[in-house]
């Protein structure tokens, strides 16, 4: 694994600016080896997105979707962490709630290495913090999540 694909690479890339446990890992290949956990939980999020699907050739066990490189390549030139807003809606912090149960079993946040997916996808603006840490969806991630959490329905309902 010392060669990276483009696609590993520009997700790596985004994973450094927003996580690193204690310790700033430059090397790309390093810093897949040393966070295996919390690349592994940002793609079933972006998985039940619909940001990714699994592909156990790729060095993350998952690539980035089309959707998700455009989604990248968009705000490519603006990569910054966004500025918090004051305070965030009861309702909004349930949708998120209701997000994270649907993807990783829980209503609250048990380990913190579910918490990478949702770095990048605030990172991208798929998503604003307060100065609580509270997350809010944008009008984009709403329509993701409403998408998939519909079609995971579908799918389960179907007769057999």
């Amino acid at each position: 694994m010392s060669k990276l694909d483009s696609d590993s690479m520009m997700m790596i890339t985004l994973f450094q600016k927003v996580f690193h446990g204690g310790y700033v890992e430059r090397d790309p290949v390093k810093y897949l080896r040393r966070y295996p956990g919390y690349i592994k939980y940002a793609g079933k999020l972006f998985e039940y997105l619909g940001l990714a699907h699994i592909n156990k050739e790729s060095p993350l066990g998952w690539k980035p979707t089309e959707r998700m490189k455009k989604i990248v390549k968009h705000k490519a030139g603006s990569l910054r962490e966004p500025r918090p807003v004051k305070t965030i809606a009861l309702k909004d912090q349930l949708i998120m709630c209701l997000l994270h149960d649907v993807v990783f079993g829980g209503l609250a946040y048990p380990d913190q290495r579910g918490l990478l997916g949702y770095d990048v996808l605030h990172l991208l603006g798929l998503l604003r913090r307060d100065r609580d840490g509270w997350m809010k969806a944008s009008p984009v991630l709403l329509e993701l999540f409403a998408n998939a959490y519909y079609e995971n329905l579908a799918v389960r309902d179907r007769p057999m």
